[in-house]
Order: structure tokens, then C-alpha cells, then sequence
């Protein structure tokens, strides 16, 4: 590349910088365009290395530029900065759902918690919300869509998950998950301990001689990520006792309400003989089985040991002390946004995985000596 004479007056950084704005004017609509290697530029612009570092660094701090490890510098359209004062843009792929449902009771804790975290960085991140449905095709259009305007995601599970990572990864935009994507994935997410939580339960229930044990859980469980996490480490408690007098089966639910729970356990009772064991996802599914469990005049715990998945706060209902995990949801809510602003500040990273645990509360939904061992520490429960 030949240097114009005006180009030539220019001092060197000022000539880094009016190569980075000729090629930003040359994007037309393109989400971002390769760039040389420092040392390249530099050859290129009469200047030093350190000089073109410099500059792309300070490009970098204003989201004009995302570097990934092994695959180069890219310059970003304006329109992919970050706000004014430097703060970062994180987008939300939280869905809007009905008020008052489980789910969104779940969502709302979350969600104010990543505001609380954001807000005390310095300086404040905004936090954006994506999806306004709970429409999969929708909510998959929009957070794509809203790609190039911001920083990094924060990106709650869903089923194209492995879609809208890709597409992110393609732009150079951060992208931490609620949830691992995948049971095989080691990096970028923030979750409760699933899997060593239901391991427990499994090793309680072993103990206490339960031989057939139902998973409840809401939806498709090929869908969910932490369901499976859930099934494995029941599985892996329960271990020996499974194939010799004890089994273990799922039932799906049409959703996570107390109805849905109790429409699921009355198909169960129906069709066979009850179990003395029962694993909710959810909370409100647990009430809904405790119902009906009831209703058919079977003890709580003494015949039928219940368990639900998501902590909620149940004082207003007939079960205030069921046996449930507890969500560390401000622990999440705070996680999500640290392990984000680190992938910011390091361009091209990656972070591993983190697994906060999942104790259990309540107690009165299972037997003592269940009890015993679901209060223990994951170190004690081999």
C-alpha cells in the first residue's frame, strides 16, 4: 500500500487511526472487516508496532474492534461502540411471560439481580432486553437481530441456543450462558450444581430403602439442559440400588404450575402403583403432586418422599416447608455479569464454567434420615 503525501504529515498514531476510519467507511452494511496484524500496519504506515497496538487498543475500549484468539482483528461498524462514557451495552435474552407464573416469578429475581451487577461496575453497564415473547422463533429473530448494537450477551436457555452462539461468535460479541448450552459444555456459563444436588437426593433416597422413584419435570426433557443435568445425578445417587429393586421413570408435564403437578400425578396413579419417591423440576409442581398425593390419602413422607427443583418462597402455601433446592439466584444473577465483563475485557477469551451449589431447604416433604444427608456437604455425600 502506497502512503498519499497528506497521509505522509500525518503523525503516526493519526495515521493508524485515519487507516481504521477508511476502512470503517468501506463496511456498507457488513457486520465486520479483517484486519492486518500490528506488525503488518505498521510496515505498511511507516510506523511502530507499538504504535498500531496502541491505537487498536484504544478502538478495542470504544467496541470499534474485537480480536479472537487465533482468527484475527476485526473492525466493528459504529453502530456496534460502546455507549457513551464507555460503559458496555449488555443484551438480556430474558422472554416476557405472563405475570405471575413460575417461571416469570423466576425470570423477575434474575433479572433485577443482573441490574443490581451491572449498575455497580464502574462504569454502570446498561442492561438491554432482547426478547420481548416466549415465542422460540421470535425470541430467536430478536436476539440475532439486535447483534451489532451491542456488547455481549447474557443468554438465557433456549433451543436454538447453539444458533445464536454461533452468530455471536461470527460477530465477535461475548456471549454468557444461564445454564450450560450443552451437557457437554465447559466454558461461558453460569449455573447451580444440578447434577451434585440430585446426586444427593439419589444417595438419600438409596439410603432410605425408596425403590420406585418419578421425575417430574416440565416440558420436553431434551429440551432442557438442566433436566438432564438433574436425571444423571439422580441416576448416579441412587447407583447400585437401580436394577436391583429399585426404578426409576420421568412423566412431562404440559408446564411448571401446581396443576400441571397434580393433572401429571393423577395420570401416574391411574396407570400404576404409586411411587414412594417423587423428583419436581419445579416447586409448583411438587405442590400440585403434594395434592394429590393427598386426595389418594398417601403420607408425606412416610409412604411418598417429594422433592421440588427451584427454592421459591412458599410461605403463602399449604407446603411453606417443602423439601427443595434452593436457587442461589443473587450468586447467578452477580456471576453472569462479572464472568461477561471479563470476556469484554478480554477479547477472544473464554471462561470456565462456573457451578454454584444447590443446597436444599424445608425439610418436611422428606424423612429424617433423608434429611440427614441432603444437609451434608458435597464432600461428605460420597
Amino acid at each position: 500500500m502506497s502512503m498519499s503525501t497528506d497521509i505522509q504529515k500525518l503523525r503516526p498514531a493519526q495515521r493508524v487511526e485515519q487507516f481504521l476510519a477508511s476502512q470503517a467507511a468501506k463496511l456498507r452494511g457488513k457486520p465486520h472487516q479483517r484486519l492486518p496484524s500490528a506488525r503488518q500496519l505498521a510496515q505498511e504506515l511507516d510506523v511502530s508496532p507499538r504504535t498500531v497496538a496502541t491505537v487498536y487498543r484504544e478502538f478495542s475500549k470504544r467496541g470499534l474492534l474485537r480480536t479472537r484468539v487465533g482468527d484475527g482483528t476485526f473492525l466493528m461498524p459504529e453502530s456496534a461502540a460502546q455507549s457513551p462514557g464507555g460503559a458496555w451495552r449488555i443484551g438480556m435474552s430474558i422472554p416476557r411471560l405472563p405475570q405471575g407464573s413460575a417461571a416469570s416469578l423466576w425470570n423477575s429475581l434474575l433479572y433485577g439481580g443482573i441490574l443490581d451487577a451491572a449498575a455497580s461496575l464502574d462504569p454502570p453497564a446498561m442492561v438491554l432486553p432482547l426478547a420481548r415473547d416466549n415465542d422460540d422463533d421470535r425470541m430467536l429473530e430478536q436476539v440475532i437481530h439486535q447483534r451489532d448494537h451491542i456488547d455481549g450477551l447474557i443468554l438465557f436457555p433456549h433451543p436454538r441456543m447453539q444458533r445464536i452462539l454461533a452468530s455471536y461468535a461470527e460477530a465477535g460479541r461475548p456471549v454468557v450462558c444461564l445454564n450450560p448450552p450443552s451437557v457437554s459444555s465447559t466454558t461461558d456459563f453460569v449455573s447451580s450444581d444440578y447434577f451434585q444436588a440430585s446426586r444427593r437426593l439419589g444417595q438419600a433416597w438409596r439410603a432410605s430403602g425408596r425403590s420406585r422413584v418419578l421425575y417430574l419435570v416440565s416440558g420436553s426433557l431434551e429440551r432442557s439442559v438442566s433436566s438432564q443435568l438433574r436425571l444423571s445425578g439422580l441416576t448416579v445417587g441412587l447407583g447400585s440400588a437401580l436394577g436391583a429393586g429399585c426404578a426409576i421413570w420421568i412423566e412431562s408435564t404440559a408446564g411448571p404450575s401446581v396443576e400441571d403437578g397434580a393433572q401429571a400425578m393423577r395420570r401416574v396413579l391411574a396407570s400404576q402403583p404409586p411411587p414412594d419417591a417423587v423428583y419436581c423440576a419445579g416447586d409448583f409442581l411438587a405442590l400440585g403432586v403434594l395434592d394429590v398425593l393427598n386426595e389418594h390419602g398417601l403420607k408425606v413422607p412416610e409412604q411418598v418422599s417429594v422433592v421440588g427443583g427451584t427454592g421459591y418462597d412458599l410461605s403463602g402455601s399449604a407446603q411453606p416447608m417443602l423439601t427443595r433446592c434452593h436457587q442461589p439466584l443473587p450468586e447467578i444473577s452477580s456471576a453472569l455479569v462479572q464472568m461477561l465483563r471479563h470476556r469484554l475485557e478480554h477479547p477472544g477469551s473464554s471462561v470456565p464454567g462456573l457451578f454454584l451449589p444447590l443446597p436444599f431447604i424445608g425439610g418436611s416433604t422428606t424423612l429424617p434420615e433423608e434429611n440427614q444427608v441432603l444437609w451434608q456437604d458435597d464432600s461428605a455425600s460420597e
